[in-house]
């Protein structure tokens, strides 16, 4: 399965699987079988997978706009860039904890260890991710 695929798995559905993605685990799972399934039934697993590396490098990207952002930024209000560049990287450290207590320990714990557990887990960290990512984009993207 190549990018594009994924991809395409994940665009058809627009804007609501973002939306989805973003809510509680209960509705991704459904709403992604459904999206992944349009590709490949039995290969949902490794869908989620590289949609969660795709999203993972657009978060990187995202991340890398919001610290080029605040190096830009002239306002003298906002303090000094070092501290705010360093609330952002510990903010994002902070989230990256909280994506993996959620998602891993969490998940497991309702699975309790089924076999479910492995997507399980992937749509968990797939929707904080995307989240994430639109977060960053709103508040350091002017062009958002």
């Amino acid at each position: 399965m190549d990018d594009d695929q994924v991809m395409k798995c994940l665009n058809q559905q627009g804007e609501s699987a973002e939306a989805v993605l973003s809510k509680s685990y209960a509705s991704n799972a459904k709403a992604l079988d459904t999206a992944c399934s349009e590709i490949f039934i039995r290969g949902q697993g490794a869908c989620l997978e590289r949609a969660l590396q795709l999203a993972d490098k657009k978060l990187n990207e995202a991340y890398a706009l919001a610290l080029k952002a605040i190096a830009k930024n002239d306002r003298p209000n906002f303090g000094p860039k070092l501290d705010w560049r360093g609330d952002l990287k510990r903010a994002q450290q902070a989230w990256l904890h909280f994506r993996e207590a959620d998602c891993n320990n969490l998940i497991g714990d309702e699975w309790r260890d089924g076999s479910g557990l492995g997507p399980a887990t992937v749509a968990c960290q797939l929707g904080h991710t995307l989240s994430r990512t639109a977060e960053l984009h709103r508040r350091y993207d002017p062009r958002q």
